[in-house]
């Protein structure tokens, strides 16, 4: 995942590097930070439409003219927002007419984002980041600033300093997810911005704008029926003995933890529908029982089991119950913790 500005805070939260409680008490301290470190009226930012990244810089670079003013969003190829003091910025918008721009507009922002003279902000940042828990991400997070993931803490950390008066590189941070496979891309949070620049990154992707019921549940949907179609044979967490047991039985038995809700609920409808027996469990006599009556609502042969997954002799007793009951399950989507993976 990513997060674009300020939303890397909100990708390092949900990628559970970043305590909940800290990260608002960062952001808040960030956007102080941010507006104390130039005065109102003295900087400026605009949007450059239409040139590529080069001339954009080289733009900058001949009106700043001992002033501050450089290219800070790199949003998608012919997007690009510049920064700095307002008068460097006013001749940066001219340079970039001359130099055939579509569009170069001043963009109505109290503060000039990710240049040299956010670096006030960064040091009161770094202060109150010192003392911040950040943990390695569960998720992969790519960063804006080097469009790198990053497991360790103290690189994690200063590039969440560095951000601020460093360009945001989402045209390469969305280029670095598709390199890692990504193909649907998720916005969450109002508006589609980065749904349009995403499509312009990543040629042939598709993407989903994340803002109220309707849209969060057909994303589920589409996940839960992207993981089904990426099944691949049993590993390691079945035995060898069973694997050889499910190799002489009919592959339709598929094992879901976390089944009770949210996408582990849609990943067990949509295997139901491919005509799966669906064995989904909960960490609840209660959970088991609203899996139970959910399948059986929805026409889907299964049942409900209660599973501590963290319980290695519970699990083979499970896996051995099933077997007897169902057959060898041949689908395993581990939905527990914090992310769904399938086998």
């Amino acid at each position: 995942m990513a997060g674009h500005s300020l939303g890397e805070y909100s990708a390092m939260v949900c990628a559970g590097a970043l305590p909940f409680a800290e990260g608002v008490r960062l952001v808040k301290l960030r956007g102080e930070a941010m507006q104390d470190a130039v005065p109102m009226g003295e900087g400026a930012m605009a949007a450059v439409l239409g040139l590529d990244d080069d001339t954009v810089e080289a733009a900058c670079a001949k009106a700043a003219e001992g002033d501050v003013v450089a290219a800070v969003n790199y949003n998608a190829p012919g997007q690009v927002v510049i920064a700095g003091s307002k008068a460097a910025v006013d001749r940066a918008i001219a340079a970039c007419q001359e130099a055939g721009a579509k569009r170069a507009m001043p963009l109505p922002v109290s503060v000039p984002s990710h240049c040299d003279l956010m670096r006030p902000a960064a040091d009161r940042l770094a202060e109150a980041m010192a003392s911040i828990d950040l943990r390695a991400p569960r998720y992969t997070v790519i960063q804006n600033v080097d469009a790198e993931a990053h497991a360790d803490v103290e690189t994690l950390r200063t590039r969440l300093i560095e951000q601020l008066y460093q360009p945001v590189r989402w045209t390469s941070c969305v280029e670095a997810l598709s390199g890692l496979g990504a193909e649907v891309f998720i916005e969450c949070g109002p508006g589609k911005v980065l749904t349009g620049l995403n499509k312009r990154i990543a040629r042939g992707s598709r993407g989903l704008s994340v803002n109220d019921p309707d849209s969060l549940t057909a994303a589920l949907e589409l996940a839960a029926k992207r993981l089904a179609s990426r099944r691949r044979p049993m590993a390691d967490t079945l035995s060898r003995t069973r694997m050889e047991e499910s190799m002489t039985t009919e592959r339709r038995v598929a094992l879901i933890t976390g089944a009770s809700r949210g996408i582990g609920r849609a990943i067990a409808h949509e295997l139901g529908r491919q005509g799966r027996i669906v064995i989904g469990t909960a960490t609840s006599d209660a959970g088991a029982e609203r899996i139970d009556a959910d399948l059986k609502e929805h026409g889907i042969e299964g049942a409900g089991r209660r599973l501590d997954v963290t319980d290695q002799q519970s699990v083979d007793a499970l896996i051995k119950s099933i077997g007897e009951e169902f057959g060898a399950p041949t689908i395993l989507v581990n939905n527990a913790g914090s992310r769904a993976t399938i086998c």
